[in-house]
């Protein structure tokens, strides 16, 4: 199981398996970083998804 696969399933932080949080150097934050970077690529709807979670307030660029 990788990464993106994680976020596909949707599952959350708590329940990351204990290589995918190693690989994450064991941050939440890199984790959320990936998830709203996989949403926005993938376009995907936040309704239901990880992305949901997140309250965008700023621009990327």
């Amino acid at each position: 199981m990788d990464v993106d696969t994680c976020i596909r399933e949707n599952i959350v932080w708590q329940k990351l398996p204990e290589d995918i949080r190693v690989l994450l150097g064991n941050s939440q934050r890199e984790y959320d970083k990936l998830v709203l970077e996989y949403s926005i690529k993938n376009q995907l709807r936040y309704k239901g998804n990880l992305g949901e979670c997140f309250n965008c307030g700023f621009i990327l660029s």
